[in-house]
């Protein structure tokens, strides 16, 4: 499972768990959440795009989730049908898979969108995002969790040029497109088939070789 972070999905590290600290409740607990709560990135499949060209977006996003902690997002603006990213159009989408790590849930949104406006030549920017986050600390011995008080995470803005050159901040001329979780687990699943298809294939050529063996004795 760890091997999907490796995919160009994953950001800097983040420090583990520290010493005791205060939640946002004001109640102890023994992790402190110097481990990120929250963080998100975008990923564009495309450095340059046309005018009413669709083109991929895929919001990423990995939270805390261990045994004393768990942040919980309001995705509920996240979907498709409902996220503005203005100047863009949103013209569909869908969640992805999600994965989970001993102390990290990942997800992802994939969007498709298009950009109808008149700014040619140009580096637009995807808008900020802000994700509204609760933080989950539980403080007690029979695991009931505290609930802290309502924080936003904003996304870091993603610029995608219009028409012609690729944006100012691209680190190369064309980025390598990155493996989505969907992709990863369709991925998987041809992986198991074929192992499956060599292993019925590998044990019925053992069956026509000790036919043929005792055909041959005979």
């Amino acid at each position: 499972m760890l091997s999907v972070l490796g995919l160009g999905l994953t950001r800097p590290a983040v420090s583990h768990a520290q010493s005791a600290g205060t939640g946002d409740t004001g109640t102890p607990y023994t992790e402190s959440l110097e481990l990120d709560p929250i963080r998100c990135w975008w990923r564009v499949d495309a450095a340059a795009v046309r005018v009413g060209e669709p083109f991929a977006v895929v919001l990423t996003c990995s939270v805390v989730d261990t045994s004393s902690t768990t942040v919980a997002p309001d995705r509920s603006r996240l979907d498709a049908s409902v996220v503005q990213l203005s100047p863009f159009e949103v013209t569909g989408g869908a969640p992805a898979v999600e994965f989970d790590t001993p102390t990290h849930d990942f997800f992802q949104y994939e969007y498709t969108l298009r950009y109808i406006g008149e700014d040619f030549g140009t580096d637009v920017e995807l808008p900020s995002l802000s994700i509204s986050y609760r933080v989950l600390s539980r403080v007690s011995p029979d695991g009931a969790a505290v609930e802290g008080r309502e924080q936003a995470y904003v996304l870091p803005a993603q610029t995608v040029r219009i028409l012609s050159l690729v944006p100012a901040a691209a680190r190369d001329i064309r980025e390598q497109a990155p493996d989505t979780f969907r992709a990863v687990q369709a991925r998987q699943f041809r992986a198991r088939s074929e192992r499956l298809a060599s292993t019925a294939l590998f044990g019925l050529a053992g069956i026509v070789a000790l036919w043929a063996a005792v055909a041959a004795v005979r």
